[in-house]
Formats: structure tokens, sequence, C-alpha cells
């Protein structure tokens, strides 16, 4: 949705001349280069740590600076590099992620993922945590630490001020800055496939850490392994149970004395400590490396027996003999039941000796379910995408099951969210399921657990075993196994994806379905189509063409390339034929049907879909969107209303029903939805650039500069920069509307409505006409290319018009407006863009005809005050009475 014209000057740089700030000036608000610094979050010896904000994405980001004298340092300069490199390789829920590294000018920046709530050390500075939750903790930091060891990386600084605890109880682990490839990698691991660190750049005999949390061989500056964060460990967990370290000292010398002389003092850690926790402890905390507990798999395995301990009982059975390879390299199910059940207060620490846990919340009784991106155990990188597809393969079963809601991100950067809470937001769901994939040779092993959203507590979890070259039929247990968990008796309707893909190689087909969760990203698709090509007898297999047909309508909604279009209802057609009820094929079908100006035709796909998925949200909104095509408002109304009572606590659908009310002169109303909108989501940018237009249609102006604003920071889409843009116009401040609109069409630049306002801004900036005249003439051919596709787009052809017009072709112009409002009568952006077409050509009264229809059909009394090719007409008594009336309905709605 957009505010009536979109467009600017894409060679802007938003952030030019910022590139050389030296380090020792930096303060809350400079901008170094991309990012706007916030605050100061701490110092050291490897440099300064801020808050941020990247403008480029309107991200909150934490970054690193290292300082001109350091990087002038080859060794400090290679060691900061390293924690990038080492940070880089991980994707891992319980370390903090990397964005970038680069050079501003003399600083190098290392922008990390900006991690909320509290360190270690300051939960510390409370006391002591109960058991419970200090086992918990140790079990999350042994996750990050088994993760990189798996990829021949220590850390080597593990230390409580490293270690983040969010609102939820989760912990990351922070600051590879000191991590070392080691040897002693299990066989099974083969690491040429995975980034390495360079071991040489640190000397044996030189001592890096703290002092406190130093292996016994790392204060001798001695070669070390994994073991030595073992021990760190260890410290870590002796100092949460018994609130005090476990080799205290005033000195550097006595810290030192204590951890080669002294033994812990175990006396101290709580009278309730179950004795395999105290095991863990000594054997942590044994001095010879070769006596030491030998790796994280010792190490979790006595958690999960401190844990059990604990509780009193297991409450999850794990089926399956588990493979003696997948034991060796570090079980999943252990993964899932380690955290299962374990008690956190709300406020972070139930101390030892409270009160019982509390029990985990009631299923709820209509469970809608979101499938987070599957956690890569795998050790490899290029597993992502794998992982991404084994999700969205396993949400494509869930959704054919009766009485299950499976909601989808909205968005590819909503997807990729680690954050629970913010996955809450962005589909309303009550249940969060989270797979986890490792994979040994031929082998992979596939898990859930199953969390409520204000809950850490693990409410069910399970794991499957099998081939890595049938991971349909592991998903299809998986499936089972959870729907068990949840209660729910039934199957997944229709036939299975393996029979469907008839025999086709799976993994191909996977690894597609990963690279199509990120939709917004041209490459991936490519990526997912040139995959689903190239599988052996591709047009067999009805899965194989729907996803095809998905790939290729993205493709087109991304580019605009009507070929794509046309491939996506050819591939679509040819599932349908091979499978007449595949839902996704349906839906596909109407959706394509929809873009290309079928809307008609749209409905019987989509109301079939509907039958197969009755209490699917997503299906019933593209049946609402055909709707409107259709000019079927009452029902698309009523679809969308649907929509809202299946999934009430869903942004994406009050946002789907505003747009609508927008679209019908129910601005109000529109304002109203978007509001709730927004307060289910407040970081989704498309309800901010919604609510921005519909308050500018109200003549709220600055509320809406502040919502474009505030979507453009969440996250710059083209949309919100036209929307911006065209506010600007509106208060003649055409050179910056120009800037704004040029940022649209930099983002996308096959968009002819974005070129056609491009040209709008730039003929009001002085000196500029020449380039008016390019952005309108780049606008004609690709306005042309989506009437090919779509000849009933009213948009379209309206805004050919006005390009058309604006360079000498007004007699074509006008062919082409007269087709749009035939098409769309009651649209008030066509009809604004048709008066400028009759006044371009001198036709005052026709012009004021279609402002008069426009203002009756939602156009606001602004948006034709404000638009400078309306002065001629500025002094007709006619336009000021109709102005007048308009503008008084406007000021008397509610």
């Amino acid at each position: 949705m957009a505010v009536g014209r979109f467009l600017a000057d894409p060679k802007h740089d938003p952030v030019a001349g910022h590139n050389a700030v030296s380090i020792v000036s930096i303060s809350a608000g400079t901008l170094l280069g991309p990012y706007e610094i916030v605050e100061q979050l701490g110092a050291g010896g490897m440099g300064e740590v801020w808050r941020a904000i990247d403008t480029r994405l309107g991200r909150e980001t934490a970054i690193k600076l290292l300082p001109p004298s350091s990087s002038s340092d080859p060794e400090s300069l290679a060691r900061f590099r390293r924690e990038a490199q080492a940070l880089a390789t991980f994707n891992h829920p319980n370390i903090a992620g990397i964005y970038s590294f680069e050079a501003v000018g003399d600083v190098q920046v290392l922008s990390m993922e900006m991690v909320g709530g509290r360190t270690l050390t300051e939960v510390l500075a409370d006391g002591p945590l109960s058991v419970a939750t200090a086992i918990h903790f140790t079990r999350q930091i042994a996750e990050a630490l088994d993760a990189a060891h798996a990829k021949g990386i220590l850390h080597r600084d593990l230390k409580p001020s490293n270690v983040k605890v969010t609102p939820r109880q989760a912990v990351k682990l922070l600051d590879f800055g000191l991590a070392k490839v080691f040897g002693g990698v299990p066989a099974s691991l083969d690491l040429s496939k995975s980034p390495t660190i360079d071991s040489g750049n640190t000397r044996d005999g030189t001592i890096i850490g703290t002092f406190s949390y130093m292996s016994p061989e790392q204060t001798r500056g001695r070669a070390l392994d994994g073991r030595s964060d073992i021990w760190s460990l260890g410290c870590v967990l002796y100092e949460m149970l018994a609130g005090r370290k476990a080799f205290p000292g005033d000195t550097m010398s006595d810290i030192f004395a204590a951890i080669l002389q002294k033994e812990p003092d175990l006396s101290l850690l709580p009278r309730k400590t179950p004795r395999p926790a105290v095991l863990l402890v000594k054997e942590c905390l044994t001095k010879s490396v070769e006596r030491r507990a030998p790796d994280m798999a010792h190490v979790k395995r006595r958690l999960e027996e401190a844990r059990t301990a604990r509780l009193g009982v297991l409450s999850l059975s794990f089926r399956g003999r588990r493979s003696t390879v997948l034991v060796a390299a570090g079980v999943v199910a252990a993964v899932a039941l380690a955290a299962a059940l374990l008690v956190v207060r709300s406020a972070g620490r139930e101390r030892a000796g409270g009160a019982a846990p509390p029990a985990a919340p009631a299923m709820p009784a209509a469970k809608v379910l979101a499938v987070l991106p599957a956690t890569n155990l795998t050790g490899e990188p290029e597993s992502r995408v794998l992982c991404d597809g084994l999700s969205a393969s396993l949400r494509v079963k869930l959704q054919r099951v009766p009485g299950l809601q499976v909601v989808a991100p909205s968005s590819p950067a909503a997807s990729r969210q680690t954050d629970a809470a913010a996955w809450v937001r962005d589909t309303g769901a009550n249940l969060l399921v989270q797979p986890a994939l490792r994979r040994t040779g031929d082998r992979i092993q596939l898990s859930f657990s199953v969390t409520h959203p204000g809950s850490p507590l693990q409410v069910a979890a399970d794991e499957v075993t099998g081939s890595a070259a049938e991971p349909f039929q592991l998903e299809e247990e998986l499936a089972a196994r959870l729907l068990e968990a949840l209660g729910i008796q039934a199957a997944p309707a229709g036939p299975k994806h393996e029979e469907i893909v008839a025999g086709q190689p799976q993994l191909d087909f996977v690894l597609a379905s990963g690279y199509l969760e990120r939709w917004d990203d041209a490459a991936s698709i490519a990526k997912a189509i040139s995959l689903l090509t190239t599988i052996p007898k591709a047009t067999d297999s009805a899965l194989v063409q729907a996803a095809l047909g998905r790939a290729y309508l993205r493709a087109y909604e991304l580019s605009r390339d009507t070929a794509q279009a046309l491939l996506g209802r050819q591939a679509t057609e040819r599932a349908i034929g091979l499978s007449p009820d595949l839902p996704e094929a349906l839906v596909t079908m109407g959706r394509l049907l929809t873009a290309t100006g079928k809307p008609e035709e749209a409905l019987e796909p989509i109301r079939k879909a509907l039958q197969k998925l009755p209490e699917s949200a997503d299906v019933e909104i593209a049946l609402a969107r055909a709707l409107v095509a259709a000019g079927k408002t009452s029902e698309a109304e009523a679809a969308y209303r649907r929509a809202i009572a299946l999934r009430p606590g869903s942004w994406v659908a009050f946002n789907a029903l505003a747009s609508f009310y927008f679209k019908t002169d129910r601005t109000a109303d529109a304002v109203t939805a978007f509001a709730k909108a927004g307060e289910l989501n407040p970081e989704a940018p498309t309800v901010q650039y919604n609510l921005g237009a519909a308050l500018f249609r109200l003549g709220k102006l600055a509320e809406a500069e502040a919502a474009f604003r505030r979507s453009i920071r969440i996250r710059p889409t083209s949309v919100a920069w036209s929307n911006l843009g065209t506010l600007l116009y509106a208060q003649a401040r055409y050179p910056d509307a120009a800037s704004a609109f040029g940022e649209a069409v930099a983002l996308t630049p096959d968009d002819f409505s974005l070129w056609m306002n491009l040209g709008d801004g730039l003929r009001r900036v002085p000196g500029r006409a020449g380039d008016a005249v390019v952005a309108y003439e780049r606008s004609i051919p690709l306005a042309r290319a989506a009437l090919s596709v779509n000849p009933r787009s009213a948009d379209a052809h309206a805004a050919l018009a006005v390009a058309l017009a604006r360079t000498s072709k007004r007699a074509a112009g006008e062919t082409e407006m007269r087709q749009a409002v035939d098409l769309s009568p009651l649209n008030a952006n066509v009809l604004l863009m048709a008066a400028l077409v009759a006044q371009l050509g001198g036709k005052s009264s026709e012009a004021l005809s279609y402002i008069e229809r426009g203002l009756a059909s939602g156009l606001g009394t602004l948006e034709v005050e404000t638009e400078p090719d309306f002065q001629p007409l500025r002094a007709d008594p006619r336009l000021i009475a109709l102005l007048g009336k308009y503008r008084n309905k406007k000021e008397k709605t509610p």
C-alpha cells in the first residue's frame, strides 16, 4: 500500500562524509559510517563496545571498535579479525552472532548481535543461584562450547562477564576474541569443510585470559586444548553455586598460586547440590589435564545426571536407539532433555532451599504453532539452508493437520529471529517448536522441543535418527511424535511428501525449500529454481512443481519480469494436474491469477485450498485479496474478519484488514486497525508505513512522517521510502522528496511506479528536468511489461499514462488513463492521476470531474491541495467548493 505516488535519487548516500571518525571522538549521537552510536557498553584491552543502530537496516547492534593505535599492531589486529572469523562460523542459539567486520576510516568495526539482559557477573552480584538455575545456565554454556570445540575452536576467555543472560533465561556466550584452533578434534568431523582460525598467531608462552578462570596450563603459557575451557566452565559453575570464586586472591600472584596449588572449597556449595554436580565441579577443576573431564559430551552427561537427580524423575522418554556415531558426536536429544522442565523464576533466580518448582503451563486448547528455524548442530555453516528447508517442510506437513493452526513468519527477516518473543510478536503463536539438526556422515538426527511463549520450560521434546538421503520419512516420524506430544490425534491430511516427490532426490528439494524461505532475496530464489529444475524427472513430481510455481511467482514479484509469471503458471498447472488437491499448488495458483489480473479465476483454487486448510488465516487472506481485486468488497471484508477470528493475535491479519479499509475509503477504520496491528507487533515496518499512509490521508502530517521514519529505522523498504517521499512532496520539500523516491528506486529498481514518482520528484528540483525525463522513460517499458502479464492492472495503466503525458505523449497517455479508470472507477489513486493527465492536456473541467470522483472515493484533500500541477485550478470556485465539502466531511469523521 502506498500514499499516492512513489520515488528518488538512487545515488544518494546517507552516510557519505562519515568515514573518518576517530575512536576518541565517539559519543552518543556520533555517526560512525552506517552506525549511529547510542551508548557505551564497555571497554577493555581489545577495544570499546558500543550500542549502535545500523542505519542501513534499522537494526540495533553491538559494535566493538579496535582503536587506530591497536590497528597498527599486527598481532592485535589479527586477534580482532580472529574474533570476527570465529563468530562468523557459528549459527548457534547460545552464541552471540556476528553481522559484519569492516573498516570505517581508521577504525576497525566488528558488528555483533545486541543481546538483551544482564551479564552473569551482574546476575551473581545478587548472590548465588539456585541449583536448578545454575545447571540450566551451565548446560547452555556447555552447548555453546561443544559447538565451538566441534569446529576446532577454543574460547580461552570464559568468565561470567562473557556470559549474557537474556530476560527469558537464555544464555549467550560472548567474545571469541581469544579463540584458537587446537588439536584432538573427533575424526568424524571434517574440518576441511569449515572455516578455521590460524593457530600460528598466538605463541605458546603468552598468557592471555582473565586470571581467576584460567586453567593451570594457561597460567603457565602452555599449549591448550578443549580441556582448558572445561576448567573455566568448572570455575563458572562453582561460582554460580557458591556465590564466590573458586580461586580467589588479592593479586595476580595469589590467584595463580591458588590455581596451581589449592583445591576449591567444596564445602561452600549448597547442601542440596546433587552429587553429580559436585562430581562435575571436581572433574572440571582437576589440575592434571589427563585426569580432567575429557570433553563437553562428558560434561553434558554429568549435567543431565544432576538435573534428573534434582527433579527426581524424567518427564520425557526418548524412543529409538541412538547410533554409536551420533553419541560420540554429542546427541541432540541431550540438548532437548537437559533443559526440559528446568525451573527458572521470571526474575532469573530461585534461591537454594526456596519454593518448589512451578508446574509447566497447561497446553492451550486452541493451538497456534510457530515452527522456528531449525538449530544447526552440524558444525557446517553450509547446512543452514538445509535446516531452513527442514523447518519449512515440517511447517507444511503440520499445516494439513485438522485442529492445529501453523503460522509462518511475515518476512524472511522475521524468520531469521532467534528471540522467542520476536516470533510471538510476529506470528501471534501460543506454542513454539524449535527443531534441531545434527548430521554425521550419511546419518542425520532431527529433534524438537516445544515451549510456551511466556515460559522458559520445555513441555515436550523428542528425536529421530535415520538416513540423510531420506529426510521426508524422518520428518513424518518427527511430526507424528510432535502431534502426540501436543495431544493431537489427527494425522496430516493428504498424501505424504515422499509420495508426491515420487522417488526424486529429497535433499535437493529440501535445500530448495530452504532457499525459498529467503523470499526477499532474488539470488536465493534463483538458487531454488535452479535446484528444482535440475531434479531428475522434476515434471513428474507435484511437490517439486508446486514449489517451482511458488519460486517463479516470487521471482516475478521481486523483478516484475513477465516471463517469471508465465513460467510460474505453467509449473503450478503441472502440479495440480499431478495432485489436484495439493493445497500449496492451489494457493499458489490463486495468487498467480490474482497477480496477473484474473481474480475471478483465482477464487476457485483458493476456495478449494481453504477446504483442505479450513483453519488457515493465510489462505483466508489470499481469498480476501482475490475478492477485492474482483470487486467483491463485502465478501472480502468477511474473509478478512474470518482470518482475524482464526488468529486474533496476528498483526498480519489486522494489517490486511486495515489496508482493505484504506483502499475502500474507510480511513479512520484503517487507522484503528493499523494501530491494533502495531500494538501486536511494534517491530513490523509494514504496519508503520501503512499507518503513516492513513494518517497522511487524514492530514496528520507530523504523525505520518514519524510513522514512515519508524518504518525505515526498523527496516528500509521501497514502500516506506516512497511514502515518505510523497509526504515530503506534499510539503513542497522537493529535493528531499526526490532523494526519498531515489532510495525507493534503489531498493526495487524494476518497479514502474517508483520510477514514475521519481520523475515527479525530480522535475520540481531546479536543474533536474532532464533527469526527470529519464526517470519517466525508465517507467514506460516497465509498466508495459507489467501490463503484458496483467492487462487489467489499473495502477500500471495509470502510471504509464502519467509517464507518457510527462514526456509529451499526451494522446497516448489519455488512452491509457481511460483504460485505467474503466478498470478501477473507484480507485482514488487512479482518479488522482487521471486528473493530472487531464490537467496536463489543458482539460480543466475533466480534471475537476476526476478530482470530485476521487474525493468521493477516499482521496485526501491534502493530495489535491498540494499538487503543483493543479495550481491553475486553485481559484476555480468549483474546486474551492469541493475541497471545502470534503475537508469538512473529513473533520467530522470520528
